[in-house]
């Protein structure tokens, strides 16, 4: 049987080995490097987008104690 137009494997062939250990190693990778972006980002995405809206909220806040 052809799945995709390649013929099977050979009995003893290696393809299928080499395949999945390139599949798996390739994984790994992805996964570490999302982790590492995401501790990466984490400084960042505080400082552009919770500092402001912490601050707005602050503001907020005091101008309503003042207000009051």
């Amino acid at each position: 049987m052809v799945h995709y137009g390649y013929e099977p494997f050979e009995d003893g062939s290696r393809v299928a080995l080499n395949l999945a250990t390139s599949y798996a190693i390739v994984k790994v990778g992805e996964k570490k490097n999302n982790y590492s972006t995401c501790i990466w980002l984490t400084p960042k995405m505080a400082e552009t987008i919770i500092g402001p809206i912490t601050e707005l909220f602050k503001r907020i806040t005091i101008n309503k104690i003042k207000n009051s």
